[in-house]
């Protein structure tokens, strides 16, 4: 763009004094105290790498060397938009007044391409002058130049108001041109140092966004001026929400915000060391408080004066949970272990453990009182605590090592055994596997119970039950002799009457044997109340358990036997389905105490006459009984008590309650096992279990 000519001042005459010949022309000589300004202001320029700060000095140097009232500088991008406008010569409350940065219209929207410099006396004459803004000082002289670089314009530079002058001199205008071309130098260097700087800085934060921990950096003031991806992840909020905020106030719970803000204080009042540690809280966006391990250190300024803090974070909450759990848990396993040792000491049974080897490491107390004379038993073998013909016979060795080798608990109830200390005794013990860490740290946990006393007072209870039995059956075992002995009464009267006439008269007809027939039939019905004994005899004394071989069949015949008047008595009617002969190994007295109980509780059910069916059946090598009877049954709410101890349906002194459970007792000591259906009304069915390969008692 042409400068404006009818503003310039008139051009100078030559004169003729030979001083003045030496002079150099306006357009090129410059005051020697200006061309220092401006070498001044241009060694200045080049000490200063800050953008911000280099163009500030632009602008004041403008209105220092060119003694102009105002200066400015537009700092253009390379799409030619404006990105700085900076002021000298105004107030911070004058550019506060104007407001809004110009936008390059009018007269500064001119020179927006490389160009000499435009010189103008009246601003308000020029064609392109388009008002000043509200606020806006009136101007009149105008010298404005822009900032190339590289053929490219980066800026413009305005001055107005020239001071002890109407206008701008041509030597202004070269100035100012020299002074456009340092700024474009040194704004071209500022832009370069900004960004290698800002290159170093997106590095920097490549690798702060890398790091596994939240890194922050606050002023002194308690302000963010910086924060790393891992943090904005950890808190929730973007970069942009956090910078310039107050972390205290935006991040760390109430509740602590006092502690931290004196922690804060004294480090960067170095009142304690900067690279101390500490745990606290940060909430995050959502609310949620995370446990933080800090590190702390100090930002120090050029001069070395605190600008603030940089902070390591590590979030620990999980580890912190872990490590609160890991505790607790050690602090209640440690409670286990006390309640457990309480437990084991105390427990009335004899507890050991062995190891794989079969040396005890464990005895309670019960065990070291009880069985042993010695006080340590630690370390000893299985063959110093047991006598040998006792392990053998039991296969106690093989047993712990079977538990050892598959895992699988073991439970042996009434067994018989010898201790020389305590002599016969009757024992369950159970062997139980305890994992190790490793296979070979595998122990196994004997526990023996003591159960002769038990034992006793099952028999005493095995044998009230049989006497209340015979008291309930004692009206018909009276009737069963009393018959029999009435025959035989009349017929040893007949026998005297036989033998009176023998003696008194000769006429009888073959009168010997009558009598014999008479003799016989006392024998018979003698017999038959020696069986009936035998049976009350058999039932009512003290049950042996020596298992043996029996056959089902004929036992469940003999128990039968017992109730047979009182089943013709009621009008009962009696069915056998009974298999082929099958044999269980088991004590026969515990067998006849079952199926006798079963057969009695059905008679005893069907008062006005009804069915008993006694049923047998083969199946998986097992056989089952059946004992079924078509009384009045069992209420359906009271089907699952009628195997507790005492527990009865019957009338008072009809029985003891104890006939079921001790049943299902001796059935349990078989292997074996009872169930029971039953519907009220209809009648009650007991299914009794028995395996019948190898030996079904727990000896």
């Amino acid at each position: 763009m042409r400068k404006d000519s009818t503003n310039r001042p008139p051009a100078r005459k030559k004169s003729s004094s030979p001083s003045r010949t030496l002079r150099k022309p306006a357009s090129t000589a410059i005051d020697e105290s200006r061309l220092r300004a401006l070498v001044g202001a241009g060694l200045a320029l080049t000490q200063e790498l800050s953008l911000d700060a280099v163009l500030q000095k632009i602008v004041d140097a403008a209105c220092n060397v060119i003694d102009a009232k105002y200066a400015a500088l537009a700092v253009l991008e390379e799409n030619g938009r404006l990105s700085r406008f900076l002021y000298s010569g105004m107030t911070d409350e004058q550019v506060r007044l104007i407001g809004n940065t110009p936008v390059g219209r009018g007269l500064l929207g001119l020179p927006l391409k490389p160009e000499p410099p435009l010189r103008v006396h009246n601003v308000q004459e020029h064609p392109s002058f388009s008002g000043y803004p509200k606020h806006h000082p009136k101007m009149k002289s105008f010298l404005g130049a822009s900032v190339v670089a590289r053929g490219h314009t980066v800026g413009r530079l305005y001055l107005a108001e020239k001071q002890g002058a109407e206008e701008f001199s041509e030597e202004d205008e070269l100035l100012v041109s020299m002074l456009a071309s340092q700024a474009s130098t040194a704004i071209r260097n500022a832009r370069l140092y900004e960004r290698n700087i800002r290159e170093e800085r997106d590095r920097a934060q490549l690798y702060l966004d890398t790091a596994s921990v939240m890194l922050v950096a606050l002023d002194t003031k308690g302000n963010v001026s910086m924060i790393n991806q891992r943090g904005c992840n950890i808190l929730g909020y973007n970069e942009r929400d956090l910078l310039g905020r107050n972390w205290f106030q935006k991040c760390i719970p109430t509740a602590e915000r006092p502690a931290l803000r004196r922690l804060f204080s004294h480090i960067i009042s170095e009142k304690i060391a900067e690279n101390g540690h500490h745990e606290s809280r940060v909430r995050t966006k959502s609310g949620e408080e995370r446990l933080i391990f800090w590190r702390n250190t100090v930002i120090r300024n050029r001069d070395g004066e605190i600008a603030g803090t940089l902070s390591s974070g590590e979030d620990i909450t999980e580890r912190k949970q872990t490590q609160t759990a890991l505790r607790e848990g050690a602090e209640e396993l440690a409670r286990l272990h006390e309640l457990y040792h309480a437990v084991v000491e105390n427990v009335p049974a004899s507890v050991l453990i062995f190891d794989q080897d079969l040396n005890l490491v464990f005895a309670n107390a019960v065990y070291r009182q009880q069985w042993t004379p010695w006080d340590d038993v630690h370390g000893k073998s299985l063959s110093e605590l047991l006598p040998p013909e006792t392990i053998e016979n039991e296969g106690w060795a093989a047993k712990m090592r079977d538990v050892l080798a598959t895992g699988h608990p073991l439970t042996v109830s009434d067994s018989r055994h010898h201790s020389p200390y305590r002599g016969d005794t009757i024992i369950n013990y159970h062997l139980v596997l305890l994992p190790g860490k490793a296979k070979q740290d595998d122990k196994v946990l004997l526990v023996l119970e003591d159960v002769t006393e038990q034992a006793g007072l099952q028999r005493q209870l095995v044998q009230s039950e049989k006497l209340a039995a015979m008291g309930l059956l004692s009206a018909g075992v009276a009737h069963e002799i009393r018959t029999p002995l009435s025959v035989i009464r009349l017929a040893a009267y007949d026998v005297q009457d036989i033998l009176s006439e023998i003696t008194h008269t000769a006429n009888v007809d073959n009168p010997v044997n009558e009598a014999r027939g008479q003799l016989e039939l006392i024998e018979r019905n003698v017999m038959d109340c020696n069986g009936v004994i035998e049976n009350l005899l058999k039932f009512a004394r003290e049950a042996k358990h020596e298992p043996t071989w029996i056959e089902i069949g004929a036992l469940l015949k003999g128990c039968l036997s017992l109730a047979e008047k009182d089943t013709a008595l009621q009008g009962i009617r009696i069915e056998e389905h009974l298999k082929a002969p099958v044999s269980v190994y088991a004590g026969e007295d515990d067998l006849k105490q079952v199926f006798s109980n079963l057969v009695l509780n059905a008679v005893q059910s069907m008062p006005h006459g009804g069915l008993l069916t006694l049923a047998t059946e083969m199946q998986d090598g097992a056989v089952t009984v059946r004992v079924s009877d078509t009384g009045h049954g069992v209420p359906a709410e009271l089907l699952d008590r009628i195997f507790d101890p005492f527990f009865t349906t019957k009338e008072p002194g009809k029985g003891t309650g104890l006939g079921l459970s001790i049943c299902r007792k001796i059935l349990e000591r078989m292997n074996g096992r009872i169930d029971v259906r039953s519907i009220e009304g209809e009648g009650t069915t007991f299914v009794v279990t028995l395996p019948t390969e190898g030996r079904n008692v727990q000896e």
